[in-house]
Formats: structure tokens, C-alpha cells, sequence
């Protein structure tokens, strides 16, 4: 009876990591106020791709980079009131962040200085 059980709680997990790895959109990182949130999406070659999406409306608002189907460590940064937001997007040397301003619906790019204006620390 015990082997019975064990079998049978081996086939549901097997079965619950064969429905996520199948799973076609993901939605995580939510803003605070409810109204965007990171959406990645995997196509049918297995390839993946992330953007900040109107959750109301389900639209892409902002098309996101994305390295090499690193999508585990793709992560959106909310400022309190919603109005700010960056996007870590890992790699293979650590990873890069873009920030975003948000007008109304829209997001626009901040640019950043570069990290050699800053010298040598």
C-alpha cells in the first residue's frame, strides 16, 4: 500500500512540472497600484519573451530585452506609487537594469549615466 501511495504522488509531481514546463505566459512582479506587470511569454519553439503589460487590457505597453531565454531572472522594481520601475535583465556577465518613467499609460526610458563616468571606485 505504502509503494501504492508513493507511485501515485510520483505521477502527480511528475505531472505538475510537465504542466509548468508547457505553461505559455507567466505574469509576475506586479505594480503596486494593480495596473502593469511583467508578462513572459514562451512560443511554441520554446523561446521566450518579456513585457511590461496593462493588466486590465492585457497589451503590451513596453517590449522587453531578453538574453538568451534567461527568463528566471528577469525581474521588474517598483517605486511605491507606480511611476518608476526597472528592469534587471540577467546575462552572462551579471546582468544590465533599465528604468522606466511612466506617463499615463506609457513608459519612456531613463537614460542612466554610463558607469565609467563615475570613475574607478
Amino acid at each position: 500500500m505504502k509503494a501504492v501511495l508513493i507511485f501515485s504522488f510520483s505521477l502527480v509531481g511528475i505531472g505538475l512540472i510537465a504542466a509548468a514546463d508547457k505553461e505559455k505566459d507567466i505574469i509576475r512582479d506586479k505594480s503596486p497600484d494593480g495596473k502593469f506587470a511583467l508578462r513572459a511569454t514562451k512560443d511554441e519553439q520554446g523561446f521566450w519573451a518579456a513585457d511590461i503589460v496593462d493588466l486590465k487590457s492585457k497589451d503590451s505597453v513596453v517590449s522587453l530585452d531578453l538574453y538568451q531565454n534567461m527568463i528566471e531572472g528577469a525581474r521588474l522594481v517598483w517605486s511605491k506609487d507606480s511611476q518608476w520601475v526597472a528592469y534587471f535583465e540577467p546575462d552572462r556577465r551579471g546582468g544590465s537594469t533599465t528604468v522606466y518613467f511612466r506617463k499615463e499609460s506609457n513608459f519612456e526610458v531613463v537614460e542612466l549615466p554610463e558607469s565609467s563616468a563615475f570613475g574607478r571606485l
